[in-house]
């Protein structure tokens, strides 16, 4: 049994709500002062309709949530990195939930999963963008010695 069609009001409502939750994301809530992290409302709004509607929604919900995000400032990162994820994200989840029909546990525990796992795909590509376990040449604890980075030969060559 499929879900019945959207008609054009609800995916205009869907796109205003994802957009506010996109410009809250990053105008408020990146900036709470909490000491762990804080919560990402694109991806558990993305997740949810997923789970609600299906993979092909989801993966739809998920790839405009995630071209707002990549063309909101501070956009930190390539053009299209939050496009791919939470366009997966949303599909895969759609699909699980379409497989599994959970119930009201079982959906707020695939969202927990879900949202952690789309976590850790944007941090994979960051971390290796900035050689996270990797030392500098010219590092010293914790400090790059500009000058010494410059004059190493296998640098030269890139510069």
């Amino acid at each position: 049994m499929s879900a019945p069609a959207w008609s054009r009001g609800a995916w205009v409502v869907l796109a205003l709500v994802l957009g506010i939750l996109a410009i809250a994301q990053v105008s408020l809530v990146n900036f709470l002062p909490t000491p762990w992290a804080v919560p990402d409302l694109v991806v558990v709004a993305v997740l949810a309709v997923a789970i609600a509607r299906g993979p092909l929604i989801g993966g739809l919900v998920g790839a405009g949530a995630g071209l707002i995000l990549d063309l909101i400032p501070p956009a930190a990162g390539p053009l299209g990195g939050w496009m791919l994820v939470l366009a997966l994200a949303g599909a895969v989840m759609g699909r699980v939930a379409e497989t599994y029909q959970p119930g009201p546990f079982t959906a707020m525990l695939l969202l927990a999963i879900g949202a952690g796992a789309v976590v850790v795909a944007r941090a994979a590509p960051v971390a290796d963008h900035f050689h996270v376990g990797v030392q500098f040449v010219g590092e010293h604890d914790g400090h790059v010695d500009v000058a010494q980075l410059v004059n190493n030969d296998d640098v030269g060559l890139l510069l």
